[in-house]
């Protein structure tokens, strides 16, 4: 018998290292990563620096690229400077373009489907017509978009000079003399001319590719019987004075200078940021463009987060107006674990800022996003402030706008539009646009109504719609949009903005965050995993709950309990199979950000104290997250448990990544392993049977684990000075090696590279 458990335990460590030395040949043999270098426009770039930890190349003069890296999921950056994206080559996104068996297993096949019958043909339509980001960005070649555009926009109309901004005989600001006019596609460039000669314009703008033109009227008393004129002349689609485009936003200064930062960062918690991160932070080659008033773009905690290459469709300076289009940025990227302020939804993708204060150059808008296939997600937080409008009619003694009036001036306005936006959206074009706040208006009237579009209302803490936000069939999802906590300009740098200008943008960051997964996914498609994937009540954005649909994963939360119903905190949780090593909250909470749709059992430990507990993948089509899954530990538990964590501490063993909180288990069971199919070394480490370590050491520090002043070193794995004092320079350690050939390394499942132990051959 005492021979038997020999000859098995020996069959166990010749198994072990095999697959340890398994491990090391591929790590030490050589890896190489091909891809193409292109500008947001998707011209190829030529000699771009691409740096690995073990090479430096350039690409050739079609943008390719092959470069030696220290191992297969090593990171490269590509460009300088503020062009330059950093990529995590462990996290590639699944380029596949969707399917109809994909749509399926999302949403239900035809016989038992949560998509009506309207939505799952315009999906299907999607898909077999191909309107998603274009096959050439996103090839079997791995691409990669720079923040630049080599050759400027050509053929845009004049910019708006904000001197000409008026308030008309409607007592509502206009651009003096300019008319917005749309055109059927049958008429000609000669015939659209004497058209407008014909009505008593001038064309100041003509443009074939959005049926759209700008006409002049010098004398502006003349302006409404031009338009009437042009609005009966065959072949118009619509005709509309150059309004001004009115944010939707409002401020409210906090009520109690003590707020907290989780007064501050309510939002984040409320759409299940922390979990989401999990699955990714944004990548750093997805673009969202916002259409604003106005940027800051160097506030201190937006560095890196622009895009070189700007639009600007006014006379005035980027930075003129700065505070709300600054604010919305924030909302979508403010950086993260940079010691400033508060971060953004999807603190790695870049934001390119637009400047537009009219109606009349929006058409040339999307007509530009639509030759920039680097750039397919969009958002709005502008609209026709009708609400606004008639405050100063009647401040002007005139009688507010009828509701027919604003109906058929803001259907006009889609008529007129539609055609560009269409080219956009058949290019995969994403565009998030907000409901408006006109307290309670019917959302159709902030325009741009096409069903392409995710219009967003504004929520609050608890859910509800806010009184100031426009409702009605056309809002597609809520977000929150009251008190957020964002950048805006200097001197103040951050402050309480509310509004659907809020909302809307913490919608297109949660699309970027799904692009960054699936970015093939077409707008149709991902405008219906946000809506089937939200939350109760009013169809709140979950950005967790969207990432696990996208991914067709599903999540878990709970609670570890003992035997008197208490709650159990620094619990270590772990499953079979292995995939999350855990540690719960000082209320005894867990969360598991994602799982492969597998049944497993959730183990639980406490000291002598354990527990399990099955579960089984909730329906893929249903709930993407099981929810209060208590698991209750029975035995000893000799522990002390005055200590308490404020986090849920995790690590992934499946796909070596950490939370920005990862910490593992320094008093893991030395005598036993929980799970079955995990060895424990001599000196407490404990190793899985892939061959690396998962508890018994301390974890090196993640990227966000750093406390201000310092940064995280991929060159130490370790948290550095980001200044160091004057007269002293930096050092770094070498790799970790075994010393002598009788011995093999073994390195930390969380943290790849990092070895915790040495082990005899």
């Amino acid at each position: 018998m005492i021979h038997r458990r020999r000859r098995w335990w020996l069959v166990l460590l010749a198994g072990l290292l095999a697959v340890v030395f398994g491990l090391m040949i591929w790590r030490w043999s050589p890896h190489y990563y091909t891809g193409r270098v292109v500008d947001l426009a998707g011209n190829p770039l030529a000699d771009v620096v691409v740096v690995s930890s073990f090479d430096q190349v350039n690409t050739d003069q079609t943008g390719y690229f092959t470069i030696q890296l220290a191992r297969a999921n090593d990171s490269i950056t590509v460009g300088s400077g503020d062009a330059a994206v950093l990529l995590d080559l462990d996290e590639d996104p699944d380029a596949t373009p969707p399917s109809i068996a994909e749509l399926d297993a999302l949403f239900g096949d035809s016989t038992n489907s949560s998509l009506t019958t309207d939505e799952r043909a315009q999906l299907v339509d999607e898909i077999t017509q191909g309107y998603y980001p274009d096959s050439s960005m996103i090839d079997t070649t791995p691409v990669i978009v720079l923040p630049i555009v080599n050759a400027p926009a050509t053929g845009l109309p004049p910019p708006m000079d904000p001197t000409t901004i008026i308030t008309n005989e409607e007592a509502v600001e206009v651009v003096q003399g300019e008319i917005l006019v749309g055109w059927s596609a049958e008429l000609t460039a000669e015939q659209r001319a004497m058209a407008v000669a014909a009505a008593g314009g001038t064309m100041r703008y003509d443009d074939a590719t959005t049926l759209t033109s700008i006409v002049y009227v010098a004398d502006q008393t003349q302006v409404p019987g031009v338009v009437s004129a042009l609005q009966h002349t065959a072949g118009v689609t619509g005709a509309l004075q150059n309004y001004l485009l009115e944010p939707d936003a409002a401020s409210f200064a906090p009520t109690d200078p003590d707020y907290t930062d989780k007064n501050k960062s309510w939002w984040l918690r409320t759409m299940n940021l922390e979990p989401a991160w999990q699955m990714t932070k944004g990548s750093s080659t997805i673009v969202v463009a916002v259409i604003d008033a106005g940027f800051e773009l160097d506030h201190p905690d937006l560095v890196g987060a622009f895009t070189k290459t700007t639009l600007n469709f006014s006379t005035t300076a980027l930075n003129a107006t700065p505070r709300h289009g600054t604010h919305v940025s924030g909302i979508i990227a403010a950086r993260q674990n940079n010691d400033e302020g508060l971060t953004g939804i999807a603190p790695q993708v870049r934001v390119l800022p637009i400047k537009i204060n009219d109606l009349a150059r929006l058409p040339q808008v999307f007509n530009t996003l639509q030759q920039w296939p680097g750039v397919r997600i969009a958002s709005m937080s502008m609209g026709w402030g009708w609400r606004k409008k008639n405050i100063k009619r009647t401040n002007a003694g005139l009688a507010p706008f009828t509701q027919q009036f604003m109906q058929q001036t803001s259907a006009a306005l889609d008529a007129i539009i539609r055609p560009s936006f269409q080219q956009y959206y058949r290019g995969g074009g994403v565009f998030c646009k907000s409901a408006g706040n006109d307290w309670g208006y019917d959302s159709q009237l902030n325009g741009l109504n096409y069903n392409e579009v995710i219009t967003v209302a504004a929520g609050n803490a608890t859910g509800a719609i806010t009184n100031f936000s426009n409702i009605g069939a056309q809002v597609d999802v809520t977000a929150p949009g009251y008190k957020i906590w964002s950048t805006v300009e200097s001197p103040k740098r951050y402050e309480y903005l509310s509004g659907t200008s809020m909302s809307t943008p913490a919608v297109c960051a949660t699309t970027a965050l799904v692009r960054s997964l699936r970015p093939k996914f077409g707008a149709l498609l991902v405008k219906k995993i946000l809506e089937k994937s939200s939350v109760e009540p009013n169809n709140n954005v979950d950005a967790w709950r969207a990432l696990l649909r996208t991914t067709k994963r599903f999540g878990v939360t709970g609670t570890v309990i003992d035997e008197d119903m208490n709650f159990v905190m620094n619990a270590d949780v772990t499953m079979q199979p292995a995939a999350w090593y855990l540690t719960t909250n000082n209320e005894g909470d867990y969360i598991v950000p994602y799982l492969q749709r597998i049944n497993r059992t959730l183990l639980a430990n406490k000291g002598e104290a354990k527990g399990k507990e099955s579960i089984t993948p909730p329906p893929l089509a249903g709930d993407e997250v099981l929810e209060l899954v208590f698991i209750e530990l029975s035995g000893k538990d000799d522990e002390n448990t005055n200590e308490s964590s404020n986090t849920n501490n995790l690590t992934n063993n499946d796909t070596n990544s950490t939370n920005t909180d990862t910490t593992a288990s320094d008093g893991a069971d030395t005598t036993d392993s929980v799970d079955d199919d995990v060895t424990v070394l001599d000196n407490g480490i404990v190793v899985s049977a892939t061959g690396c370590a998962v508890s018994g050491f301390t974890v090196p520090p993640a990227e966000g684990d750093c406390a201000p002043g310092f940064y995280f070193s991929r060159e130490t794995i370790a948290c550095e000075q980001i200044q160091c004092p004057a007269g002293v320079g930096r050092t770094y350690t070498l790799e970790c090696k075994c010393e002598g050939e009788g011995y093999q390394a073994i390195y930390a499942c969380a943290a790849p590279g990092y070895m915790v132990a040495c082990i005899q051959k």
